[in-house]
């Protein structure tokens, strides 16, 4: 045994055989890996070892890149081996898928590969056919193994896209997918590649073939306006404003955030409306009051004050919507609601009087102004006002909504109901449900109702 430390192997496998335990010589190889001596010793002393010293031989011989003697080794320690060795006949086998490609023998090497089902080995041996340059067949084995991308990747190479394409469903990869759709273009296949694109969530080269190629603009519009895409938008403004398109150009410029753009040609083509539908009310100060002073050029005064309002310019915005008169009143109250200011208040207060006019308007306008205004006892006071004046014509229903209103607004606000308020509303109630606990079969509690309206009959004019 010294002697094998010290590198004296053939005086130590001397010894060993001339002792009375042979087999310490092979154990000595094993150990120091020289299988060779293993292997000669073996054939006498201990022949049940020759298929695990193959094995190892063959391991060896591989990565020392001796593939011929590695095969032949792999060969034979297949042989003589027990069925019941699974693992050891599995590492033989893939062994020899190895070597054979290595050796160029690409349909053993495939054949044995796939028929050991084993992943890990069929990626083995696609590694070697890929850097062997054997695309198309290590592509196969990619497959087999369940490594769908790098199977699909390899088809796409070697232009085999009837191979790629059963798997181009099974990838998450959006680079494959673009790769696929661009060889799939450039064929002219422009559905195909359409497909992909959209596997690849390429947004932009779909907008580009649904313009250039499918002649589908529509589609193309719709979708960016679903998914914006700058790159896409912009795509979309060009082939609008070479097609005389000024609306679509307006739009998709506003969906590439080039805003100045957008409005210069809105302006020019007399195109604002789309502009402004385009950035809502979400747009900048500035761009409210370029809008704003647009339309009070040319006159359009409920659309100036809106974005004169937006513009937080309400004094001005106030001053338009009265200007245009009584339809956009409701309008104006809500300019004064949000502006909260004391001047614009009595301003608007002073118009619906009929200070400025002499025709004074709708009560129900002051009633809506103090709800803008948050002043809910004013409301109330102004809400007992009209429905007296309903009564009074026989809208007994209206009245009846009005207060009923009026006292969920006062609930909600935790304000104390005026007492006259909730009588009025009372006996209108009681008014108003008798038909329907008549319907209901109740007819003692729309007796009880009837009596309270009799009593106070006099609410009734029109009856």
């Amino acid at each position: 045994l010294a002697g094998g430390f010290y590198g004296r192997f053939n005086k130590a496998r001397e010894y060993f055989l001339q002792s009375c335990c042979p087999e310490a010589a092979l154990e000595m190889h094993c150990d120091f890996q020289q299988w060779e001596q293993a292997l000669a010793l073996a054939q006498t002393l201990a022949p049940h070892q020759l298929p695990d010293i193959f094995l190892k031989s063959a391991l060896k011989l591989e990565n020392q890149n001796e593939h011929q003697s590695a095969l032949t080794h792999f060969e034979q320690a297949m042989r003589d081996c027990e069925l019941d060795r699974v693992e050891h006949l599995a590492q033989c086998r893939a062994g020899i898928a190895r070597t054979s490609i290595r050796l160029g023998d690409f349909q053993r090497g495939m054949q044995v590969a796939i028929e050991l089902k084993d992943p890990s080995v069929c990626k083995d041996c696609a590694l070697i056919l890929k850097s062997m340059h054997q695309n198309g067949e290590a592509a196969q084995l990619y497959e087999e193994a369940g490594a769908y991308d790098k199977a699909a990747e390899l088809y796409i190479i070697d232009k085999k896209f009837e191979a790629a394409a059963p798997l181009m469903s099974k990838i998450d990869s959006r680079q494959l997918h673009k790769e696929y759709a661009k060889a799939k273009e450039a064929l002219r296949c422009y559905p195909e590649a359409l497909a992909a694109f959209e596997r690849a969530r390429d947004s932009d080269s779909m907008v580009r073939l649904y313009l250039d190629k499918l002649n589908e603009p529509q589609k193309a519009f719709q979708l960016v306006r679903e998914t914006p895409d700058m790159p896409g938008a912009e795509r979309i403004a060009e082939y609008c404003r070479k097609n005389g398109n000024i609306c679509g150009a307006v739009e998709f410029l506003l969906l590439a955030k080039n805003h100045e753009e957008a409005y210069t040609m809105a302006e020019r083509h007399d195109e604002m409306e789309t502009f402004e539908q385009g950035i809502g009310e979400k747009g900048t100060r500035d761009q409210h009051m370029t809008i704003a002073k647009y339309y009070e050029q040319r006159n359009l005064l409920t659309n100036a004050a809106k974005h004169y309002s937006l513009a937080e310019e309400y004094p001005m915005a106030l001053k338009l919507y009265l200007k245009v008169g009584e339809k956009e009143i409701d309008r104006a109250i809500e300019v004064v609601g949000k502006a909260r200011n004391d001047a614009l208040t009595h301003t608007l207060i002073d118009y619906l009087m009929g200070d400025s006019d002499n025709l004074p308007k709708d009560p129900n306008f002051v009633y809506r102004l103090h709800k803008a205004l948050g002043n809910y006892m004013q409301a109330a006071g102004t809400a007992l006002i009209i429905a007296k004046k309903d009564q009074e014509e026989g809208n007994y229903k209206q009245a009846h909504a009005l207060l009923f209103r009026t006292y969920q607004d006062l609930k909600r606000q935790k304000l104390a109901l005026p007492q006259e308020l909730w009588r009025r509303l009372m006996i209108l109630h009681s008014y108003v449900i008798v038909k329907r606990l008549v319907k209901a079969g109740d007819h003692a509690t729309a007796a009880q109702m009837l009596l309270r309206v009799a009593k106070n009959i006099h609410q009734f004019p029109v009856h």
